[in-house]
Parts: C-alpha cells; sequence; structure tokens
C-alpha cells in the first residue's frame, strides 16, 4: 500500500520549524521586562464570516482589500492562520498572522500598529524596544501544543542583530516605513 503524499508545504514548513527548534538560543541578553505569554485559538479561517471583526479589519490593511482577503481565505497555496497572543492573567494582547511561505505579523489587539513583520520565517529587527517582545514570543512560539503551524522565528538570542540597530531612527529600518504607510499606522 503506497502511503498518500504529503502537500509539499507542510513538507517545507515540517523542515523549517525543525531547522527553528534546534537553532541554539544560548545569549547572555537578559529582558528588561519579563512578558508571559501564550499563544492560543490559533485556526485557518477558510470564509470572513469566520473572523473576528477586528482580525477582518487588520488582515484587510494588510493584503490591501476585502477581496484579496477572501481570496485568501480557505486558500491551500496561502494556508493563512490566525491566533491570539494572551498574556498570564489570558487578556488578548497580541494578535499573529502567518501564512505560506514564512510571513509572519504581529499586531496589537486592536489597531494598525504593527508591531512586526517577517518573511521568509524571520521577523526583522526594527527597533531595540522589540527585543523583550521577541524573547516572550520566541518562548510562547517553542512551547508545543499551540497549533499555530507556520513556523517563524522571532530572533532575540543573536546580539549582532541588535547591535545594528545602534544609532538608527524608529522607524526608518526595514521594511518597517513602508508597511507603516500601507497600514496607514504611526510610528510607536
Amino acid at each position: 500500500m503506497t502511503k498518500p503524499k504529503e502537500p509539499a508545504g507542510s513538507v517545507y514548513s515540517g523542515q523549517v520549524a525543525d531547522i527553528l527548534a534546534s537553532t541554539p538560543r544560548a545569549s547572555d541578553y537578559k529582558p528588561e521586562v519579563e512578558y508571559a505569554l501564550t499563544i492560543t485559538n490559533a485556526r485557518a479561517p477558510a470564509k470572513l464570516d469566520e473572523l473576528e471583526p477586528e482580525e477582518r479589519r487588520q488582515l484587510t490593511a494588510i493584503l490591501g482589500s476585502s477581496a484579496e482577503l477572501g481570496r485568501a481565505l480557505g486558500d491551500e497555496e496561502y494556508c493563512l492562520e490566525t491566533a491570539h497572543v494572551v498574556d498570564e492573567t489570558g487578556a488578548l494582547r497580541y494578535r499573529l498572522y502567518g501564512w505560506n511561505y514564512g510571513v509572519g505579523y504581529l499586531m496589537p489587539a486592536l489597531g494598525l500598529d504593527i508591531l512586526a513583520f517577517g518573511s521568509q520565517h524571520e521577523l526583522e529587527h526594527w527597533r531595540l524596544s522589540q527585543r523583550d517582545l521577541f524573547v516572550a514570543m520566541d518562548n510562547a512560539f517553542t512551547r508545543s501544543g499551540h497549533g499555530f503551524q507556520q513556523p517563524l522565528s522571532f530572533c532575540w538570542w543573536r546580539q549582532e542583530c541588535w547591535d545594528e540597530l545602534d544609532g538608527t531612527i524608529p522607524g526608518t529600518v526595514g521594511s518597517e516605513p513602508y508597511l507603516r504607510k500601507q497600514l496607514g499606522s504611526s510610528d510607536n
């Protein structure tokens, strides 16, 4: 009996997840603020009416239109996912979005002030203030059982990534200015 083939995207994502999970996180860095975050309510909505109103608002802004969002939902090639990120009290703090192949957005619970973006599975380093959040997100992401399938790296441990931000003006690094303009969000 022949075993059914696994979709190429699943094989790819599995390999990337294994690589990210085996990446050493040795670092002398100690967070100034320690967040206890948990990823919950991970799902792959297939239709617009399966989205919460704020998810629909944020994803429409990210993708450019409700029509584009509608096309992306349920598309096997896209594999769009949503999740809540909650604090230790269970309060919704952030919304996490992801899709093939390695796209990730971390958004606030409400609003369009993007907190992090990544492609090719690596969230970009934009400003030093992201680092403690990246530590907490990495801790939440590497815990098993959350159900979010898109492998993402919240790389907080490589000091050279953060050293490159010294002397930069917030809101000017990487894709941040473009994304803020696209989303109509302010520089936080």
